[in-house]
């Protein structure tokens, strides 16, 4: 199957030589790389005019400057989404890179269990070379939460579930609420079908300081994106008619929005 490499980019210049050279590398044949670029203001044009033959490049309408990243992002990969012609989809952030066997692996995957979305193993990558191997959390939830552990670059689907995921989610609602959460909420609570690998086929880079989407934990807009998570759980649950049971978790989340709207 042909698989399609879609990356959002933003200002992340430092990093695009690594990522493209990592997609472009793939010891499988069967791909596109598609890159839609958020208006950079850096020398990420100047690198990716060097890639202009071996990747379709695009760019996010400007109209979007004034929105958070996480609605950006929404619109940057829907972008190049629509312009891909895979029947799989990877997503990988800029400052992100494969691991060579990436594509190898996902297409015979996808090929051999018959799923709709795939969550791989990722190794987290620092400057200094330092790694740091990430794997699923069993962890047991009393009410209605999302999965844990995931990453964008890390995910990967069919070309159908992300066109149900177009149609049903309305990327305006979630100022905050990034793609990647989206996109596993969905295929637990719709699908029902959050399928993983055991294999690391992906490296996200830990510290980067152009990391515009990451929201510091227990600030005011992080409890923001926790209740827009809550708000889109309940919101894909009702589309399935499944009952919302809430949380702990949703119950705090609930007071402290509460609290911050009277700030």
């Amino acid at each position: 199957m042909k698989i399609s490499i879609i990356i959002s980019n933003y200002n992340k210049a430092k990093f695009l030589k690594k990522c493209l050279d990592s997609c472009i590398s793939q010891n499988f044949k069967s791909f596109e790389i598609i890159l839609v670029d958020d208006n950079s203001t850096d020398a990420s044009k100047t690198i990716l005019k060097k890639y202009k033959k071996k990747i379709k490049l695009l760019e996010i309408n400007k109209n979007f400057k004034n929105f958070t990243p996480a609605r950006r992002q929404f619109y940057a990969l829907k972008k190049g989404f629509n312009a891909s012609k895979g029947k799989i989809i990877c997503l990988l952030d800029s400052d992100d890179f494969f691991f060579k066997k990436k594509l190898k692996n996902i297409n015979y995957i996808f090929k051999k269990k018959k799923i709709n979305f795939l969550i791989n193993n990722f190794v987290g990558y620092r400057s200094n070379n330092q790694k740091v191997y990430f794997k699923e959390k069993k962890k047991f939830y009393l009410g209605s939460i999302w999965p844990n552990n995931f990453q964008t670059s890390a995910l990967s689907f069919k070309r159908d579930f992300f066109t149900k995921f177009i149609k049903i989610t309305k990327g305006d609602n979630y100022k905050y609420l990034e793609i990647d959460a989206k996109l596993v909420i969905f295929a637990h609570f719709y699908y029902n079908s959050l399928h993983r690998t055991h294999l690391f086929l992906s490296y996200w880079r830990l510290n980067s300081v152009e990391l515009s989407t990451i929201t510091k934990k227990f600030t005011i807009n992080w409890f923001i994106k926790r209740k827009e998570a809550f708000e889109y759980v309940k919101f894909i649950m009702e589309k399935k008619n499944k009952k919302f049971i809430p949380s702990l978790d949703y119950y705090i989340t609930t007071i402290i929005n509460k609290i911050i709207s009277f700030l």
